[in-house]
C-alpha cells in the first residue's frame, strides 16, 4: 500500500511531524494508550476497548495502556448511574 519502507519509517515520520509542529513527540505505544484511555473515559466497555486495541482481553489493555484515573472515573460513573436509577449523573 505504501511501497517499500524500513520497519521504523512510521516512527521517524511521526517524530519529524511532531518536531515541525513544535509539539511533544508521540509514540505508537503512547497513541494506543491515549485511545484506550479516552475510550474508557467515554464509557466504552472493556470488551470494546480490548477489541479496538486487538487484545484478547481487557486485562491486557488495562494493565498496559489505560490510565488508572480513567478506569476509576468510569467505575464511579457506572455506580452513580445505577444509584440514579439508570439516568446519567450530571
Amino acid at each position: 500500500m505504501f511501497g517499500q519502507h524500513w520497519r521504523d519509517w512510521i516512527r521517524k515520520q511521526v517524530k519529524r511531524i511532531c518536531k515541525l509542529a513544535k509539539v511533544p513527540e508521540v509514540t505508537a505505544h503512547g497513541m494506543r494508550g491515549l485511545q484506550g484511555t479516552m475510550a474508557v473515559a467515554a464509557g466504552a466497555t472493556g470488551d470494546l476497548v480490548a477489541a479496538s486495541l486487538r487484545h484478547e482481553s481487557f486485562a491486557i489493555s488495562e494493565r498496559s495502556y489505560v490510565k488508572r484515573e480513567a478506569l476509576d472515573a468510569a467505575k464511579q460513573d457506572r455506580v452513580l448511574t445505577v444509584l440514579n436509577r439508570g439516568r446519567l449523573a450530571s
